[in-house]
């Protein structure tokens, strides 16, 4: 139970970070765009260690509806990010 809440918690504190860099980045602050691009990076490292760790030793968590629901969020998120800074690279 408590490794369902932290991969649930840390889904949505992910998503939030992608709508904040995306929100940055459309109102220009490049410095804190960039340290928040840097911040995706460690988000790479830390979900390849999730994934490798907990959900390795608890597979019965991927079946779980709040950690679906908060993994669907997150590919959203990262799917607003992408077009979010393609529209405004490319105007």
């Amino acid at each position: 139970m408590k490794k369902k809440f932290w991969l649930t918690l840390y889904n949505i504190g992910v998503s939030i970070l992608f709508l904040l860099s995306l929100y940055s980045y459309a109102k220009g602050m490049a410095g804190f765009s960039l340290f928040l691009a840097l911040a995706v990076f460690g988000e790479i490292a830390a979900r390849a260690f999730i994934e490798c760790k907990y959900l390795q030793e608890s597979p019965e968590i991927k079946e779980d509806t709040a950690y679906r629901i908060t993994k669907v969020l997150r590919l959203l998120s990262e799917i607003i990010l992408i077009i979010g800074v393609w529209r405004i690279r490319f105007k």
